[in-house]
């Protein structure tokens, strides 16, 4: 009877033992072809910024000729603002001398006019005497002239009289022709005076109107060099953004190369650590690495509770300003890659852990600081960086909720953020998908 209840349990026995040894095949990590896609993808992100770096040094060459061929035409202009300043200043002295001279000619005029009135008035002066006379001679003298001559009381007075009329007759007759001979001279230099004036006036309004044009242009052609002016600043501004820029890809290129072998090196040895427990735990050995030690005498791995999409707290609350995947932004449109979100935080918020885990590493990465890096159940990690100081040690279990360190002040004076990265073994995850809902 014992014998036939041994050899009814025999085949229980043989299955146990076959399913223990499939154990491990059944909790083997995924195959490396599926596993590290991310690490495809985060050469891929490396190279799209290496092609952004080549754009921009493209777009530095680009700016470049532009600013030598604004440097060339503002020269031009400079050189033609000379010139048409010489030419200005030449017009100027002309007017100058223009309006000189049609003030002498018009002075000239307005004496001559002034003079020519004076003897036209001495002109009106004497016809009228003489019209006096005759009125005098006929109201008070009513013969005639010979009739006074008979009245002459010897021959020598006779003689006395005529020479007496006779010099009378010649003197207002010279003094007539005089007066009239030379208001004619007068009418005649004014008329001339007055043509000339006017040829002047003429010379010196077209003098005025080329000065007028002349700075027209002048101020035109300031203009056009001022805004060649700012188009160059604009261009040399530019340029030292875009020199920047090249500047900025090449860290951001160097700190993402670093952080994710950084990144990758502490989740493979972790992983690794993980599945030489789990051989170790269907071999029964007792024997253990030290880091595993450490983990054992911290934590039971078999008491953690499985992480799952949806359960983990958020580490901090804010804002997402950042999401996971591909961005596009900067002044050039630059795509880059974010492995992970930010979340807006105020400088010394505390940083609480998502889930309960073990602290798989606390480091320093560049591009992202203050790193702390949280191996959960299941081949989950978590990842906190831009932390200001820590509170956990490398290989000590945390439990949710519990304090791990807190969101650090920028050294830049931009906006203070947490960065939050969730991976499944060796695959990047969208946190957001990961993380409770709100």
């Amino acid at each position: 009877m014992v014998t036939t209840s041994q050899s009814r349990t025999f085949p229980y026995k043989w299955l146990l033992i076959l399913a223990i040894c499939m154990l491990p095949a059944l909790a083997a990590p995924p195959s490396p072809e599926a596993s590290d896609k991310h690490v495809q993808r985060l050469r891929e992100e490396i190279a799209r910024l290496q092609t952004e770096l080549d754009k921009a040094n493209r777009s530095e060459l680009t700016l470049q000729k532009e600013i030598v061929e604004y440097d060339r035409k503002i020269a031009l202009k400079k050189r033609l603002s000379r010139e048409l300043q010489l030419l200005l200043k030449k017009n100027k002295q002309q007017l100058k001398q223009q309006k000189q001279r049609t003030d002498d000619v018009t002075l000239q005029w307005t004496y001559t006019a002034s003079r020519a009135q004076e003897l036209q008035k001495r002109l009106h002066l004497i016809q009228d005497q003489m019209r006096m006379q005759v009125v005098t001679w006929y109201k008070y003298h009513r013969h005639p002239f010979w009739f006074e001559l008979l009245r002459a009381n010897s021959i020598r007075e006779v003689l006395s009289r005529m020479r007496l009329y006779a010099l009378l007759q010649r003197t207002e007759q010279r003094a007539t022709t005089e007066l009239l001979a030379e208001h004619q001279l007068f009418r005649s230099s004014e008329v001339e005076l007055n043509e000339l004036r006017t040829q002047y006036v003429n010379v010196y309004d077209q003098a005025r109107r080329a000065v007028q044009k002349t700075e027209r242009q002048h101020a035109a052609l300031r203009n056009e060099e001022s805004a060649l002016q700012s188009e160059f600043a604009k261009r040399k501004k530019k340029l030292a953004s875009v020199k920047t820029s090249q500047v900025q890809l090449e860290k951001k290129i160097g700190e993402r190369q670093a952080s994710l072998r950084d990144i990758q090196r502490t989740i493979e040895q972790n992983l690794a650590e993980q599945e030489k427990r789990r051989k170790e735990q269907v071999s029964g050995s007792k024997a253990t690495t030290q880091g595993s030690e450490t983990r054992q005498a911290n934590k039971d791995w078999s008491k953690l509770q499985p992480t799952t999409r949806g359960a983990l707290r958020w580490p901090v609350r804010g804002d997402v300003v950042q999401r996971f995947g591909w961005q596009r932004g900067g002044a050039y449109g630059t795509t880059t890659e974010s492995p992970g979100i930010e979340i807006a935080a105020s400088p010394g918020t505390p940083v609480l852990a998502a889930a309960e885990g073990i602290v798989a590493q606390r480091t320093w990465l560049r591009g992202f600081g203050t790193t702390v890096i949280l191996e959960h159940a299941n081949g989950i990690f978590t990842v906190y960086a831009h932390l200001g100081s820590v509170d956990v040690n490398n290989g000590q279990a945390v439990a949710r909720n519990q304090r791990i360190g807190n969101v650090a002040a920028p050294d830049d004076g931009s906006e203070a953020t947490l960065h939050f990265e969730v991976w499944d073994r060796r695959a990047k995850q969208d946190p957001l998908g990961w993380l409770e809902r709100r």
